[in-house]
């Protein structure tokens, strides 16, 4: 069972005086630096105050590169563990993005609007530790993207108002994480990989030794790549 660690993860804001609208889909926000880098509370966050004649939003979103790249036959199973931190209150969900240039850039601040709620990855987790990994599994799309692509890259936002673009009111929805500048590799961000078993090899039908079998049903051995999907050869 591969397990690929993130080679970049980082958090993107957006905090200021407008609209619910204005602020979450905003062309650029702000990455999350100094010890935030690192480990951060608000990494995945929604939050609204209503102020006098205006209203404050905060969103943030956190953001995660993994190479893929070795990573050729078909996924069983995958799962992204991302490591909480602090604050756990926040219902989250994995989506598509095409964050760091694809792949072999840096994250910039446009890339706070770099996801694809059209493509989610998981289904909405509605508990998060932070104490331990969270493990969010990863739904057929993700695992294709993993075998196919060189690299998966994914946008972990709050469910309830960032994905659904519900305007928050009166509210402040924080799951923290911890990113890979952290010391070590004990709380790092990372997948969980299962690949499809490859398939058996048959050696003898019905006791016969393979060699020995000219036919199966008047088609030639030499043309029989296999048998009920089990390699034949």
């Amino acid at each position: 069972m591969p397990t690929i660690y993130a080679t970049k993860s980082e958090g993107i804001a957006q905090f200021a005086v407008g609209t619910w609208s204005g602020i979450r889909d905003s062309s650029t926000g702000v990455i999350r630096t100094s010890t935030s880098a690192q480990r951060d509370s608000v990494a995945i966050n929604v939050y609204h105050t209503p102020g006098r004649g205006s209203n404050v939003y905060r969103v943030s979103r956190a953001f995660f590169l993994f190479d893929t790249s070795s990573i050729t036959s078909t996924v069983a199973s995958a799962k992204l563990s991302i490591h909480g931190y602090s604050q756990d209150n926040a219902d989250v969900i994995a989506v598509k993005s095409d964050a760091y240039g694809g792949g072999g850039s840096s994250i910039v601040a446009a890339d706070f609007n770099n996801f694809d709620t059209s493509t989610p990855y998981s289904s909405e987790v509605t508990s998060w530790s932070t104490s331990g990994y969270n493990d969010i599994a990863l739904n057929s799309t993700a695992k294709t993207d993993i075998q196919n692509d060189d690299y998966l890259i994914v946008c972990v936002m709050e469910y309830d108002h960032d994905f659904q673009n519900s305007a928050a009111s009166n509210t402040n929805l924080n799951s923290g994480v911890y990113h890979v500048n952290y010391t070590g590799t004990s709380f790092d961000p990372h997948l969980e990989i299962t690949l499809a078993a490859a398939g058996a090899t048959v050696h003898s039908v019905n006791t016969v030794a393979e060699a020995n079998i000219a036919t199966i049903k008047g088609v030639a051995h030499a043309n029989i790549a296999e048998i009920n999907t089990v390699t034949f050869d």
